[in-house]
C-alpha cells in the first residue's frame, strides 16, 4: 500500500510533513485517503467534527484494497521503517452533532500503529506486510 500524505502534531497544531520521522515505540494513526476526504467533506458541510478533533499521521492512497486483510498484530514494513498494527477502529465523540448512537462508517478504517524501529516514511513510499 502506498503512502499519500503525512502529518505530525507539534505543540497542539498539525503540520503536513515529508518525511515523517518514526520514533521507536511511538504511536501513529493511519487512515485511507477515502476516509480523509469523507472527514473533510463532512466538516465543510458543517456536520460532524472528527476532522477538527481527530487527525491521522499517515494517509494511505491505496488502503482500500488491503482493509479486509489488515489485522491487529500485523507488521507493515517500508524500506525505512517498521510499524505494528495495535488497534483498528476508534470511538465516536458523543457531542458530535451527527452522532445518533451508532458509529459513522469511517471509524472502522482508523488504524493505530506503533513504530517498532527508528526510521521515516515519505509520500509515495510503499508498505508491505511482513
Amino acid at each position: 500500500m502506498r503512502v499519500w500524505k503525512l502529518r505530525e502534531k507539534r505543540e497542539d497544531r498539525w503540520y503536513r510533513v515529508d518525511p515523517l520521522v518514526l520514533k521507536k515505540r511511538q504511536d501513529y494513526t493511519a487512515i485511507p485517503k477515502s476516509v480523509y476526504h469523507q472527514l473533510k467533506n463532512k466538516n465543510h458541510k458543517g456536520q460532524g467534527f472528527c476532522h477538527r478533533k481527530f487527525k491521522a499521521n499517515i494517509i494511505f492512497d491505496s488502503l482500500e484494497v488491503y482493509k479486509s486483510k489488515i489485522k491487529v498484530g500485523d507488521y507493515l514494513v517500508s524500506s525505512k521503517g517498521l510499524l505494528k498494527v495495535k488497534k483498528r477502529g476508534k470511538g465516536c465523540y458523543p457531542e458530535c452533532p451527527i452522532f445518533d448512537g451508532r458509529p459513522c462508517d469511517f471509524i472502522f478504517d482508523v488504524y493505530f500503529m506503533e513504530a517498532i524501529t527508528e526510521g521515516h516514511l515519505s509520500a509515495k513510499d510503499e508498505l508491505f506486510f511482513v
